[in-house]
């Protein structure tokens, strides 16, 4: 165990277990900042990213667990013993975790294995109608992905709930990451250099990547004299991809840093406080620089959706293909040779749209590079949002539809989730919502409302669950999310067949 604070760690309030990479580590912050108002608060994670998890602010206690083999187990029942013989973790350390809750992050059953042995005597502290209702959403949406509007960040945040998390939570960078950093850049600012520019080369996926060369590309396009200079960034093992971006860059440049490779997460976040934009594809470095405070412009295609996964904050850049299949499966993306990506290989469009950004400019319609969208983020009560730069408006069809899930997520109240006779509502298998609430709009609006909202009933009722959670616990608790679920579609409809009257008696007042 690693005590953050030094010395004996007192009884915790909240457990964490995150056991996925780095990435989905730093899109907890929301989540942290409202656990930690009401007490201590411990996380479990993977071995692998502890030097990353250590960077968290507010974790006072952190666990880390080997789950290199287990990652391999996504299928099939796996039992208590072999799951702590491959994490190698014993009882005792896992069994005192939480006294009050314990929030199992991953839809994995690793995750839930370990949540079932430290909630053993009281399942309520994890099994709940706000996890279902998040998980059953999460697999819906990953076969509607289009439809999705709410950060990833943001529907963690609301297990939390009633307490209000900080939607503007930063990491900080240490002192001696900020001195690392400074003694590196300081070369380029003695050059004349102004402003300071990072490129993230590498990516956790290599289908979401960008060539090296179209990066060295974008850089070949920006004026010598024009008093940026640029930091190459990369994990270890990607040396090769920073090998490539300085081959094909134009050799009379020396105003580029390769530390690819060669920098500690506590020096990487320093280097991102001292720079002044970062650039890359979805990847977990992005999202720590955005965590930061340090300007982002991320390059999401394929499979990679922006809505979920983007850069959190107020005032970052999302490039995203012009195509009504984006973001789409592998499957889809591959028969079409990766097409969306293609926009990106238009280099000199790009390079003058990171000049406008570094300028601190707002980009117009025409700075946007053809065949893709540009969206800025920005933080509301409700969470992260992202509006389109200029040109196309967001789709009122789905907007209606995240309006929705927004509502569901955002004031979720249990004492709304049971509903007299809710078990006639519904067909032979639990799959369909029979009663009224069918909301106004447009014919088609209502049709696609109709199918999402039944196929995340559908998930709630088929969604798996451990063995160790009992039969009953399972049906009470999936009973309360389907009814909560109902409730806040019946609120909707009432919603809109309150605002018709009202416009309707405002026409005939006017007769």
């Amino acid at each position: 165990m690693n005590d953050r604070r030094g010395g004996q760690s007192e009884p915790g309030k909240s457990t964490i277990c995150q056991l996925a990479r780095m990435g989905d580590l730093v899109q907890m912050l929301p989540l942290i900042s409202a656990l930690s108002q009401v007490g201590s608060l411990k996380l479990i994670c993977d071995a692998d990213v502890l030097d990353w998890a250590e960077q968290l602010p507010q974790i006072d206690e952190i666990i880390p667990v080997n789950t290199r083999r287990m990652r391999q187990s996504t299928h099939g029942e796996l039992s208590l013993p072999q799951v702590l013989r491959e994490l190698d973790i014993s009882v005792e350390k896992v069994s005192h975790f939480t006294d009050q809750a314990f929030y199992a992050l991953n839809d994995h059953p690793v995750c839930d294995a370990l949540a079932a042995l430290v909630c053993h005597e009281n399942q309520s502290l994890w099994v709940n109608p706000r996890l279902v209702l998040l998980r059953s959403y999460v697999r819906m949406i990953a076969a509607e992905h289009r439809w999705n509007r709410i950060h990833l960040s943001d529907l963690w945040a609301s297990l939390a709930f009633p307490e209000k998390p900080d939607r503007n939570v930063n990491v900080p960078a240490k002192a001696a990451g900020r001195q690392f950093a400074k003694s590196v850049v300081e070369p380029l600012h003695q050059s004349g250099v102004r402003r300071i520019w990072a490129f993230i080369l590498g990516s956790g996926g290599k289908y979401r990547r960008i060539a090296p060369e179209d990066f060295s590309a974008y850089w070949n396009h920006i004026a010598e004299n024009s008093h940026i200079g640029l930091v190459l960034i990369g994990g270890r093992g990607e040396e090769e991809l920073a090998r490539r971006f300085l081959q094909s860059v134009d050799p009379r440049r020396n105003d580029v840093i390769n530390l690819v490779g060669v920098c500690s997460p506590e020096e990487l976040l320093g280097l991102f406080a001292e720079v002044d934009l970062v650039v890359g594809v979805d990847t977990g470095p992005l999202h720590w620089a955005a965590a930061v405070g340090t300007r982002v412009l991320g390059m999401y295609f394929a499979e990679a959706g922006f809505y979920d996964t983007g850069p959190y904050g107020q005032g970052h850049f999302v490039l995203v293909p012009d195509c009504p299949e984006y973001p789409c499966h592998p499957v889809v993306a591959e028969k079409c040779d990766y097409k969306c990506r293609r926009p990106f290989e238009d280099h000199r469009a790009i390079a003058e749209l990171l000049k406008v950004i570094n300028d601190e400019l707002s980009p117009e319609e025409q700075s946007i590079p053809a065949g893709l969208h540009l969206h800025r983020s920005s933080l509301t009560a409700q969470g992260n949002r992202y509006e389109v730069v200029g040109g196309k408006a967001n789709d009122p069809e789905i907007d209606y539809f995240a309006d929705f899930v927004w509502k569901v997520f955002a004031e979720f109240d249990e004492t709304t989730t049971k509903l007299a006779g809710i078990e006639d509502q519904y067909n032979g298998t639990g799959r369909s919502f029979q009663g009224g609430g069918i909301p106004r709009g447009t014919e088609n609006q209502r049709d696609n409302f109709e199918r999402l909202f039944n196929r995340w009933l559908g998930e709630i009722w088929k969604l798996p669950l451990p063995k160790a959670i009992s039969s009953t616990a399972e049906f009470e608790t999936k009973e309360s999310a389907a009814g909560y679920l109902c409730a806040q579609k019946e609120s909707l409809h009432q919603v809109d067949k309150n605002k018709s009257e009202f416009d309707l008696q405002k026409c005939e007042s006017c007769l």
